[in-house]
């Protein structure tokens, strides 16, 4: 039976709802798709889901500091990560600190492009 689209079904929580069913998912690029606050809050509970996920683009979408902050406790518990882009994002020296701030005992973490 096919699955009937709501209208509070957002691409990010339709995205959101598949990725928890790939755990076995290495590398994930979302670059380029106008990803916001709304879709950070919508993403972030299936990022936990990856436990294998090694690297994450998420380079040149709308995250701002808001964005930041509902990820990065998703963010900070994700031990395989090895490599996480968040270029040409709007991040002020707030949102950067709070990242780093996050990041700072992700020994894991080999690459963090901003």
């Amino acid at each position: 039976r096919a699955r009937t689209r709501s209208s509070s079904d957002s691409p990010a929580s339709l995205l959101a709802a598949a990725l928890s069913n790939l755990p076995d998912l290495h590398h994930l690029a979302l670059s380029n798709n106008a990803l916001g606050p709304t879709g950070a809050k919508a993403l972030a509970p299936a990022f936990k889901s990856l436990p294998n996920l090694r690297t994450l683009q998420l380079n040149s979408n709308e995250f701002d500091n808001d964005a930041v902050a509902l990820l990065h406790p998703a963010l900070a518990s994700m031990s395989g990560l090895t490599a996480l882009h968040l270029g040409d994002s709007l991040l002020d020296d707030l949102g950067i600190s709070l990242l780093f701030d996050e990041l700072a005992s992700a020994t894991h973490l080999k690459v963090l492009a901003l």
